[in-house]
């Protein structure tokens, strides 16, 4: 699935791991980073994203993780989040995005 400005939003169903990639080109002569962010029923939240090198955890509290930074765009990979939807049912929200830095 795409998720673009005119479907910015998606309802995801089931278990496993969801996965959201990010990839950009050289070209674009900024740094992209993808992030997300979390928040709990119980009033906890967390941001996982480079910035502060908050790269979360998969099997632990977030139940996100964050694989790297492509400072870049040279990356063939790019940012890859991973998401645990065997916990799902602690969250009430969870937004991924998009955050870009020109001249990083």
């Amino acid at each position: 699935m795409d998720l673009t400005r005119q479907t910015p939003r998606a309802e995801i169903a089931g278990s496993g791991v969801l996965q959201v990639n990010l990839n950009w080109s050289v070209t674009a002569e900024a740094d992209l980073d993808l992030g997300c962010m979390v928040a709990t029923s119980d009033g906890k939240g967390a941001a996982v994203q480079p910035l502060g090198g908050e790269f979360g955890n998969l099997d632990a509290w977030p139940y996100v993780g964050l694989d790297q930074d492509d400072r870049t765009g040279e990356t063939s990979d790019g940012e890859t989040l991973r998401i645990s939807l065997e916990h799902r049912h602690q969250f009430t929200k969870r937004r991924c995005h998009v955050v870009g830095c020109v001249g990083a």
